[in-house]
C-alpha cells in the first residue's frame, strides 16, 4: 500500500470515520480490486460503524498474503464479538485460531494486527497493541513504522487513562516518562528524515499536554512537507477553535476549500449540456491546481471535465500528466484510451489496451478496463454481441465497488447509449 494511502486511512481510523474508510478504500480498490489491505480496510470501515455482518463478508474473502492473516482473524474475532446473536462455537475457533497465527506471523503481520487494536481503541485493545509491537521492536527495533507505532501507543494509552478519569471525575496527571518516551522515539525517527506518522504524533503528544501552539507549529511542519495531506489543515483549524483563534480558523478554512473546491460533483451535476458552467468549474480546479501544483487528482479532474466539454485534446494532455503523476492510479490510463477512441486514434488506443489487459492478470479486471475495451470492438469492429456481453461486465463489476469514479466520464449515460446502439442494431 502507498505511503499516502495509508497516511490516509491511519487518520480516518484514528479518529473514528468508519463512512470515510470505505469511501476512500472503494475508491483505490478501483484502481486495485484484489488488494488485500484495502480490502481489509474497508471491512474495518463497516466494523467501525456497526455493520458487522457486512464486515464478515468481506473478511472472509481476503486469504492472501500470509501478513494479512493475522489481522484478518483478529478483526473477525472482534466483529463475532460485536455481533447481535453471537456464535460462540465460530468465536472459539477463531480464539484458537488467532492463538496460533499471532505465535507464526511475521513482523509485518503483527504490525497490522498492532494497529488495528490500536484503532480499536480502549484500553485493554491498546494493551494488545503494545504487547504486539513489543515482539516485533525486539526483532526490528529501528524500522521506522514500528518505531511511530509503538510511540503513538504510548500516547493512546495516556488518552485512554485520561478519558477514564475524566469520566470518572478524578482529576489526572499525565504520565510523563511514558509521554516522553514516545516524544524521544518521534524526535529519533525524524532525525533520520520527514515522517508524517512522526510529525502527527508529536502534534498529537503536545496536544495532550494542552500546548496547543506547539501542536500548530508540528502541523505546520506537515503541511509544507507534504502537501496533499489535507487533514493536517483540518487538524490546524480545530486547534486553532481550541485556541479560539478565529482568524486562524477562517485563513485555515479558506485554504481547505480551495484545496477541495471540488468543483467536480457540481460538473458532474451540470453535465455535457452545461459547457458554461463546466468552463467555470474547469477554471476553479486549475486554480486549485495551482495552489497544490504537481499533483494527479486536479489533473484527473481538469481531464475529466474537458471531456464532458468535449474537448478531447485536452483531456487526453491531463490524463497523461496524471498518469505520470501517479504512476500506480488505472484510472488516467483507462481515460488516455478513450479520448483516443473518440478522437480515431483506434491502433493506438489498441495498443495501450493490450498493455492494461497485461496487468489487469495481476490487479484483476475492473468495470474501467471492461467498458473501454466494449468501446473498442464498438468503434473497429462492430461485435455487437460481444460489445453486449462486455458491457454486461461492466455492470456486473460496477456493481462490486461503491461510489465508482467512472461517473465522472459520463460514464452511465455513455453505456445506455452504447447499449441502445447495439440492440437496435
Amino acid at each position: 500500500m502507498a505511503d499516502d494511502v495509508q497516511a490516509m486511512i491511519f487518520y480516518y481510523a484514528r479518529i473514528g470515520y468508519g463512512q470515510h474508510i470505505q469511501n476512500f478504500c472503494s475508491k483505490h480498490l478501483q484502481k486495485r480490486p484484489k488488494d488485500a489491505l484495502l480490502i481489509f480496510w474497508h471491512a474495518f470501515g463497516l466494523i467501525l460503524e456497526g455493520s458487522y455482518a457486512d464486515a464478515l463478508q468481506e473478511l472472509q474473502r481476503v486469504s492472501e498474503p500470509r501478513d494479512v492473516e493475522v489481522v484478518v482473524v483478529a478483526a473477525m474475532l472482534h466483529a463475532h464479538r460485536l455481533c447481535a446473536i453471537i456464535d460462540n462455537e465460530e468465536v472459539d475457533n477463531l480464539e484458537q485460531r488467532l492463538r496460533v497465527v499471532e505465535k507464526c506471523g511475521s513482523e509485518r503481520a503483527l504490525f497490522l494486527a498492532a494497529t488495528l487494536y490500536l484503532y480499536l481503541g480502549g484500553t485493554s485493545n491498546v494493551k494488545k497493541a503494545k504487547e504486539l509491537t513489543a515482539k516485533i521492536l525486539q526483532i526490528q527495533p529501528h524500522y521506522v513504522p514500528f518505531e511511530c507505532l509503538s510511540a503513538w501507543i504510548g500516547l493512546e494509552l495516556e488518552s485512554e487513562r485520561k478519558k477514564t478519569r475524566e469520566n470518572t471525575r478524578q482529576s489526572h496527571r499525565l504520565d510523563s516518562d511514558c509521554m516522553e518516551t514516545s516524544l524521544h522515539v518521534f524526535n529519533e525517527v525524524l532525525g533520520r528524515g520527514n515522517c508524517i506518522e512522526a510529525l502527527l504524533g508529536r502534534a498529537y503528544y503536545y496536544e495532550l499536554k494542552d500546548e496547543f501552539a506547539k501542536a500548530m507549529d508540528e502541523l505546520n511542519q506537515v503541511i509544507v512537507a507534504y502537501p496533499w495531506y489535507l487533514p493536517a489543515l483540518c487538524e490546524k483549524g480545530r486547534l486553532g477553535m481550541l485556541l479560539q483563534d478565529w482568524d486562524l480558523v477562517r485563513e485555515t478554512s479558506q485554504l481547505i476549500l480551495h484545496r477541495v473546491i471540488f468543483s467536480g460533483p457540481l460538473a458532474r451535476i451540470a453535465g455535457r449540456g452545461c459547457p458554461s458552467v463546466l468552463r467555470k468549474t474547469l477554471a476553479l480546479t486549475k486554480r486549485a491546481e495551482g495552489l497544490l501544483p504537481k499533483h494527479a487528482q486536479f489533473f484527473m479532474e481538469m481531464a475529466d471535465q474537458y471531456f464532458l466539454l468535449g474537448d478531447y485534446k485536452g483531456a487526453l494532455e491531463n490524463y497523461r500528466l496524471a498518469s505520470q503523476l501517479d504512476e500506480l492510479s488505472m484510472e488516467p490510463m483507462y481515460g488516455s484510451v478513450q479520448c483516443l477512441l473518440v478522437l480515431g486514434e483506434i491502433e493506438e488506443a489498441e495498443q495501450q489496451l493490450e498493455f492494461l489487459v497485461e496487468i489487469s492478470v495481476s490487479l484483476g479486471k475492473s468495470a474501467s478496463l471492461c467498458y473501454v475495451m466494449a468501446q473498442l470492438v464498438w468503434k473497429k469492429e462492430k461485435d455487437y454481441s460481444r460489445c453486449r456481453d462486455l458491457l454486461a461486465e461492466t455492470i456486473a463489476l460496477q456493481s462490486k465497488v461503491k461510489q465508482l469514479v467512472l461517473n465522472s466520464l459520463g460514464f452511465n449515460k455513455d453505456v445506455k447509449e452504447t447499449f441502445k446502439n447495439c440492440a437496435s442494431s
